[in-house]
């Protein structure tokens, strides 16, 4: 770890939860926990500290749909994270039918990716 130091951990990685939040807030996003966890795989650095540029490549690839996780085994309350909290929006998987948040990446059901 460099010399930064955040007032946050989760698990080896730390980061300002005032800059998170601020994230979540510029990018519509209401999930901390599912940025932070995006974000450790934008840590290119590889310093375990999150900082505003790891964190905003993270919501905007949330955002996106392109995420760097491997969302194999997401469910649906996973997607519910991910999606921006003010999004009602449903669209029907084009693999199972099943109506889901507009914003997800995977299919909780069939675990169709929109990629």
């Amino acid at each position: 770890m460099t010399g930064q130091k955040g007032d946050k951990s989760d698990g080896d990685f730390e980061y300002n939860q005032k800059t998170a939040k601020g994230v979540l807030k510029d990018h519509g996003l209401s999930s901390e926990e599912a940025l932070v966890d995006e974000a450790k795989h934008f840590d290119d650095n590889e310093d375990k500290f999150l900082n505003r540029k790891e964190l905003t490549a993270a919501a905007e690839a949330i955002i996106s749909g392109e995420t760097r996780s491997d969302a194999s085994d997401a469910d649906e309350d996973d997607i519910a994270e991910y999606a921006s909290s003010d999004s009602e929006e449903e669209v029907a998987c084009p693999e199972c039918a099943k109506m889901i948040p507009a914003t997800s990446s995977i299919c909780p059901e069939c675990k169709h990716s929109f990629d």
